[in-house]
């Protein structure tokens, strides 16, 4: 597989919004793991009270990981 098989950025932001079902936050880190037995893309990011962390397969767009807390005040 190369990286022309993968989905963009911008489809990965989405993807991620998605499954924390909000509009939009502010990424930090997107990250693209190339490792067997599949490539996947990590974002980080927030909103003004929760933090997410997501796992999407670079050539399927599957969410493979999530997870999300609140942001101590």
């Amino acid at each position: 597989m190369n990286r022309s098989d993968y989905i963009g950025q911008a489809e990965t932001r989405r993807i991620a919004l998605k499954e924390a079902g909000i509009g939009g936050a502010a990424f930090s880190l997107q990250t693209l793991h190339e490792k067997a037995p599949q490539s996947l893309y990590q974002l980080e990011y927030s909103t003004e009270d929760m933090s997410y962390c997501c796992f999407i397969n670079a050539r399927t767009g599957e969410v493979v990981g999530f997870d999300y807390r609140p942001i101590a005040v």
